[in-house]
């Protein structure tokens, strides 16, 4: 989600714990944001006029399929708030299973799109 100034992702995946625990805010997933940018993403290509854009449809459709498979909660719905691809893991680790009014409301946006 944050970039370092020559445009790299900001990472401490190979940190102490602790120091991964403290920096969290700054790497990890954010479920809502990306089916956010995703629906901005699609909104931004209409916008400028792009006609049967299928790169940003597919990119977009990825974000969302990634957070609906790795971020939603199977239980009672809705998007967890932040996951974690964990240093030698191929799958998300929940790391704050709360969830928050604005990432629910940005994923209907998004799922309800008919874009």
């Amino acid at each position: 989600m944050f970039v370092n100034a020559d445009i790299s992702p900001v990472s401490y995946r190979d940190s102490a714990e602790q120091v991964r625990q403290k920096n969290w805010t700054l790497d990890h997933i954010s479920f809502g944001h990306d089916v956010e940018t995703a629906f901005l993403m699609l909104e931004a290509s209409e916008i400028a006029g792009l006609e049967n854009d299928t790169l940003t449809l597919r990119k977009a459709k990825n974000m969302v399929d990634h957070s609906i498979e790795n971020g939603w909660d199977k239980s009672v719905g809705g998007f967890y708030d932040a996951g974690y691809y964990f240093k030698n893991q191929d799958t998300v680790t929940i790391i704050r299973d709360t969830k928050n009014w604005w990432a629910q409301a940005e994923g209907m946006n998004s799922l309800f799109d008919d874009g």
